[in-house]
């Protein structure tokens, strides 16, 4: 019997598709941690100017984060968010609900709700949507070879500017320290508390 269930199970995992795949890497991170270390390259339109910034993030469920992208550090334990800028040696602590997070990363993987991809034709594991809402007018996903995760997500925004996010590591870890979810900052660090 359990060569039965392995041989199906393998056989499923085969004949997933990448619209399956994506899925499946979506349901997974809305349960469970995920730790990513990437790039992501903005290019603006306007300026015609293309920025670059390396990144690491552990995202849990409850808007749980530890965002370091540059010299910045982004901590939130789900009602308090801390936002770290090494090079002005300054902390500054909101509420969740009311901090100004630009990108929030407890809802980058979120933007994809409600959003139809497709299969780009020739192009093993890339995904597409076009259109147009209050925010995007083009996403595009790359798998993994073998679908279990996220190598690239590129968004293109109203305005015309491209942030692609390139991932060199995404893990799922079974349980994630409590601790990672708060900040404690450097001594010598001033704190502005707006809570």
């Amino acid at each position: 019997m359990r060569v039965i269930c392995a041989i199906l199970i393998l056989a499923m995992s085969i004949t997933a598709g990448p619209k399956e795949s994506f899925d499946t890497i979506l349901k997974k991170i809305q349960k469970s941690p995920v730790e990513l270390v990437f790039t992501l390259d903005i290019w603006w339109s306007v300026r015609e100017k293309m920025e670059k910034k390396r990144g690491t993030l552990l995202l849990a469920p409850q808007n749980r984060f530890d965002l370091t992208l540059g010299t910045s550090r982004w901590t939130s334990d789900g009602k308090t968010v801390w936002n770290y800028s090494a090079a002005q040696k300054q902390v500054v602590i909101r509420r969740f609900n009311e901090a100004d997070l630009a990108l929030n990363p407890s809802s980058l993987f979120a933007r994809f709700n409600g959003k139809s991809f497709t299969v780009v034709a020739g192009k093993t594991g890339l995904l597409q949507w076009k259109g147009k809402d209050s925010e995007y007018q083009q996403i595009f996903v790359q798998l993994s070879p073998d679908g279990s995760k996220i190598n690239r997500l590129e968004f293109t925004d109203n305005e015309s500017n491209k942030s692609t996010f390139t991932f060199s590591k995404m893990n799922f870890p079974s349980s994630v320290n409590t601790k990672k979810f708060t900040f404690v900052h450097p001594a010598g660090t001033e704190v502005l508390d707006e809570r």
